[in-house]
């Protein structure tokens, strides 16, 4: 199961592939590797070694009427 760190370091890669000319995939991930371990060096208030919750896709199948 994946945490919450490793979800912030594929958004983080993610919002830097614009940048595409300048810079490569593993530079990407390597920043934002950097950013995540900065953040939890700082004492990790965001609880980024929890694991993420169960994510269910789809509507709703009870409940609603």
């Amino acid at each position: 199961m994946k945490t919450r760190g490793d979800q912030l370091v594929l958004a983080l890669a993610y919002a830097l592939r614009g940048r595409t000319g300048v810079l490569s995939e593993e530079d990407r991930y390597a920043i934002a590797e950097l950013v995540v371990a900065s953040l939890r060096a700082h004492g990790d208030p965001w609880r980024l070694d929890d694991d993420l919750p169960p994510f269910f896709h789809g509507p709703p199948t009870q409940g609603y009427r």
